[in-house]
Parts: C-alpha cells; structure tokens; sequence
C-alpha cells in the first residue's frame, strides 16, 4: 500500500511538471484569460470579508446592486484562502488548474486498480497504463490545460473531488461495504466539495449517495446495522450541511436561497436568460448530436481536422412563435476525437454471467456518464471543455469492457494500443483548434501559439 501510494505521488507530480510545460508553453510563467473573472478575485473578496469581487471582467461575471459576484461555487477560491491570507500570494488559474488536473489523471489510474481485482489474470498491467497514458495526454486533458479560465478551474476542481468520491466508493464496494469512519467523511466531503465547485454536479453527487446507500443496505447482513446508520448518516449530514451552505451563498449574494445567479449574468446571452433559456429541454439533441455524433470536418492544413464553433438562432416562420439559441464551441463526436472510447460501446451484458462486479461497475460508470452528459445537454451550449465532465467515466467504461472482451479473445492488446495511439492523434486536434480559436474568441494568446503556428 505505501508502495502504491509513492508511486501516485510521483505519477502527480511528473503530470504536473508536464503538464506546467505545456500550458505555458515551456515558459513555466503563467498567463490569465482577462475577459473573464478567475477565483483569486474571489480569494481576495473573502478575505477582505465579502462575497462579491472588486474587478469589473468584461464578461461572465453577476451584477447586483451594484456587486459583481462569480457564478460558480465557491470551493476553488476557498482552497486559495489559506495561501491568500497567509502570504498574501495570488495563485495563478493556470497553475489551480494544473493541480486538479493532475490529480485528476492521478486517480484515474489508482481507480483502474480497484476497477479490475489485482488476481485476475486476463487485466494485465499493460493494459492499465495504456489506458492511463492515454487519459493524461490526449488532446481533451490538453484542451483543459490550454486555456486557464474560470470555467476550466471550476470543471477540473469538481471532477477532482468527485473521483475521490468515486476512488473510495469502490473501495468501499471491493471491502463489502464495511467503511471505516473516517472513509464516510471523505467521501461526504469530497461529494460536497465536487457540487461547491460546480452545481451541476449534484446529479452525480447524488448518484454515488445512492450507490452508496444501496450498497451499504444490501450488504447489511455483513455488517451491524449500526455500521450501517453511522456511515450513511455521516455521508448524509456532511451533504446536507454543505447543501444549506451553498444555499445560504446564494441567499447572502442574491436574497433567495434557489437563486443561482442567471438573471444577473453578463454575458452575451442575457436576454436569453431572462426568459429562461438557459436550461430548455429542446437544447438536448442539438447538444447531445455536438457531444456524441456530430462528425468534425478534415482539412489539408495543420491539425488537418476543423472543429466548428457557431452560435445557432433558430426562430419560427409562421404559427406559434418560436425562438431557440444553440452555441457549439470546438464540439464534435468524442467517439471520432478518442475512437479507444468506443470499446466502451461495446454490449457487455455478457459480464452478468462473467463477472457479476464488473458488471455492477460498468453499470454504475454508464450511469455517472449519463448523468454527466444529461447536465450539460439541457444547457444553451456544447462546449468543447464539457468533455472533461464525462471522459474519465467513459474511459473507465472502456477499460472494463477491454478486460472482459481480451478474456474471450475478442481483442488484442495490440488493437486497444492502435485504437489509444489513434485518440492521442486525433484528439490532439482540439487544443490546437483552441489555441486559435480562443486567441480570436476571448483574446487569449496562448504561448503554444508560438510553438505551433
């Protein structure tokens, strides 16, 4: 165990090293997205004793009488806090969000070790890595490490506690649902500290309580029903704790506890928002077609693959009024950008009769992805950043599937290594879309545009 435990460290720090180099373009001196807020202006607000920030972005920011405040939740500028108030240093968004990511890849591979039993003989280490280098460096991880705005601090900060979560879920599953105290408390606070950083999040917060929940209730026969009611009770107070926290955010900055903000975003679709189009259940199938189907478009110019970027107006010509807005930024098939993760696809029904865990986390992995992609699908927009909330899930999806398919001699490693090469080459063609798109979009001149073009 400290063995594994070493290795991770120094598994994080080398992404980290890495992926410094990249964001900064091997300057190692990072740059800020100055159109939007970051959470250091948040940091700053808290410690001078307020919610709001002094800065006035040009956008994506929530005026209020006359206060600006920052949409998303709070966690990421609490993680500052300590570090502000301490040594009155800013922490960069590029370097925050080297650090989620990191850590993120960094639990990735520690969760395919508790994906697969240690024993089974047909889940070759081999097979681990490449599925674990190929989540660190293809081009979706990139992308979020191309751009340091608020948005990609906020989505990598919630997928990082999230997959603690996750680690320790199975961890609980693999010890028959016999958590020990202080594993209840980590996965509370890791649930709660996921939705801090980004609402959306709570669908899939929710799901791993419940898995949680059932897990420790099918299992009671094990274990004494006081075992039972402690750790679901401590899981269950930390979330509802945090849950009245965040809601009492919302009622400080905005006077009414369910208010998130949207009626005072400024941004290019306030109006938009107003009438409630921010979430519309008729966004779904033009989002879901630009995560899921929607095939990019080959070029003969580097990177040879053209992602689109538009924003859709759809209105009615006649009969009732009807009026729609739908924003692509760099959205296309994940399927065509990572073609590994189609294996993820594949019917593995058969894992009932082959292996009743595998299929119990495949299932619960499906359902973590769909949660994910249902949030972001009902929104105004597919942006290319909303990959990052599913991918990993996915992945996972795939690993589990390779595994079963490699034990009936339906896949090679061999095939799964082409099929990996092939998304890092592919899905290298969305950070260096970002890189030109965003240098146009939101004025953000990446060091990398230096290095490729």
């Amino acid at each position: 165990m400290r063995f594994v435990r070493l290795k991770a460290v120094w598994l994080f720090l080398a992404i980290c090293v890495f992926y410094t180099a990249w964001m900064t373009g091997l300057t190692f001196n990072f740059s800020e997205c100055e159109m939007f807020p970051n959470y250091a202006m948040l940091a700053d607000g808290f410690a001078d004793g307020h919610l709001f920030i002094q800065a006035s972005p040009p956008a994506d920011t929530m005026l209020k009488d006359g206060n600006r405040y920052i949409f998303s939740g709070p966690v990421p500028a609490l993680v500052r806090l300590p570090v502000r108030l301490l040594f009155g240093t800013v922490i960069p968004t590029g370097l925050m969000i080297v650090l989620f990511c990191a850590g993120v890849s960094t639990l990735f591979a520690l969760i395919l070790d508790e994906l697969v039993p240690v024993d089974a003989t047909n889940a070759p280490s081999l097979l681990k890595r490449l599925f674990v280098l190929v989540f660190i460096f293809n081009g979706i991880s990139l992308f979020m490490v191309t751009i340091p705005s608020i948005h990609h601090e906020s989505i990598s900060a919630a997928m990082f506690f999230l997959m603690i979560a996750v680690l320790f879920l199975l961890k609980t599953h693999n010890h028959n649902y016999r958590p020990k105290a202080g594993t209840s408390i980590v996965i509370g606070l890791s649930l709660s500290l996921s939705v801090g950083c980004r609402f959306s999040y709570a669908y899939a917060a929710a799901l791993v309580f419940a898995v949680f929940v059932f897990g420790m209730w099918k299992g009671s026969y094990r274990s004494a029903k006081s075992e039972v009611i402690r750790s679901c009770m401590i899981v269950g107070s930390i979330g509802m704790a945090s849950l009245c926290l965040l809601l009492m955010y919302n009622f400080i900055r905005f006077g009414a506890v369910l208010d998130f903000g949207m009626t005072y975003l400024e941004s290019l679709y306030s109006d938009y928002f107003l009438n409630g189009g921010y979430f519309r259940y008729d966004h779904f199938p033009y989002n879901l077609w630009s995560l899921l189907f929607r095939v990019p478009q080959m070029t003969a110019e580097f990177p040879y693959i053209k992602l689109p970027a538009y924003i859709l107006q759809v209105r009615s010509l006649g009969l009732n009024p009807y009026f729609l807005i739908n924003t692509n930024e760099l959205t296309a098939s994940v399927f065509c950008l990572a073609p590994i993760l189609l294996l993820a696809c594949v019917p593995c029904f058969s894992l009932k009769s082959y292996w009743d865990d595998g299929f119990t986390r495949f299932a619960v992995l499906f359902g973590l992805v769909a949660v994910q992609i249902f949030s972001v699908a009902f929104t105004v927009a597919s942006i290319a950043r909303y990959y990052y909330d599913f991918i990993a899930f996915v992945m996972m999806m795939a690993f589990v599937a390779t595994v079963h398919l490699r034990s009936k001699s339906e896949v090679s490693t061999g095939m799964t290594a082409f099929l990996g090469g092939l998304s890092l080459v592919l899905s290298f063609a969305l950070p260096m879309n970002a890189v030109t798109f965003y240098a146009a979009f939101i004025d953000y001149k990446s060091p990398l545009l230096h290095i490729f073009f």
